[in-house]
């Protein structure tokens, strides 16, 4: 408890506002113009001094065109600048606040303080820029300016598969996937097409499938191999360096680098096989291949 006579005092206040923030930038290319190089340069290290490192020395400049050392500068940013033109929403938020320590009306003690929140997003922006011709041109928006973040909605991701499409207007397509062909082989002629093999094509179908895996994994050793019997049987989703390679005997033979098949149909030899470096859920019939 504190003694007969003293007070102790504090408050705290807030207070927000929404609106806009615009801001001009003034950028002078010394490649665009080399001649101001040497004018400016001297001025500018002066202006904005580094450390032995090289670093730029931190603080608050502001140039303007009455500033003695500064004005050269305005009029040559006015000549010369591309001129960037950014405009932010803005909400700010002051807090204030205060306490002390009084006897009988006497501040023995009394601190006060004031803080201030910015919040921006930039709504517009533009670019203008002199072109080699001397013409001044505007591009809106400017470069490399952020966008507003963008908020995932619910179920925007999903673990879903589709069939395979053979056409870039299929709707049932998985975004981001490569289009999945099989009308147009890149080998075609051969006992087995795109390889060096000579010998007698197995009658019974899984001794085929066997055969067409080891060949082909042999041909081409740095892919996954994947051969399938009915392309509608199959789904196919985020592939990466996806090849059709040779339709042999009724059987798609397919490399790829990475990506993900489902067997939607039967297992088993006669319908499809692979190797390579992969993950495979015998259960869901799910192989996930992996970066050789």
């Amino acid at each position: 408890m504190l003694p007969y006579g003293f007070k102790v005092t504090g408050g705290y206040s807030s207070q927000g506002e929404e609106g806009t923030l615009s801001k001009r930038e003034l950028i002078i290319d010394f490649e665009q113009y080399p001649e101001l190089r040497d004018t400016l340069g001297p001025k500018i290290d002066t202006i904005f001094p580094r450390d032995r490192e090289g670093n730029l020395i931190k603080g608050d400049v502001e140039i303007n065109g009455e500033d003695g050392e500064g004005g050269e500068l305005y009029e040559a940013a006015e000549d010369y600048a591309n001129v960037r033109e950014l405009k932010y929403d803005m909400d700010r938020v002051t807090g204030s606040g205060g306490f002390g320590l009084k006897w009988e009306g006497l501040d023995l003690f009394k601190v006060e303080f004031t803080t201030v929140d910015d919040t921006r997003t930039l709504s517009e922006s533009s670019f203008e820029v002199t072109d080699v011709d001397g013409n001044r041109q505007t591009t809106s928006p400017a470069p490399q300016c952020r966008a507003k973040d963008f908020k995932m909605p619910d179920g925007y991701y999903s673990n879903d598969y589709s069939d395979p499409p053979t056409s870039r207007v299929d709707s049932r397509h998985d975004l981001g996937a490569q289009y999945v062909d099989n009308e147009s082989p890149m080998y075609t002629e051969g006992t087995y097409p795109g390889t060096n093999y000579g010998g007698d094509v197995p009658g019974d179908r899984a001794d085929r499938v066997r055969s067409l895996v080891d060949e082909y994994s042999k041909a081409f050793p740095d892919k996954n191999i994947l051969v399938v019997k009915d392309f509608e049987n199959f789904s196919f989703s985020n592939l990466f360096g996806f090849v059709h390679l040779a339709t042999a005997d009724g059987m798609d033979v397919i490399a790829l680098n990475s990506g993900t098949v489902k067997n939607k149909g039967d297992g088993g030899w006669i319908n499809w096989g692979f190797t390579g470096i992969y993950d495979y859920d015998p259960e869901t019939k799910v192989v996930k291949f992996k970066q050789r």
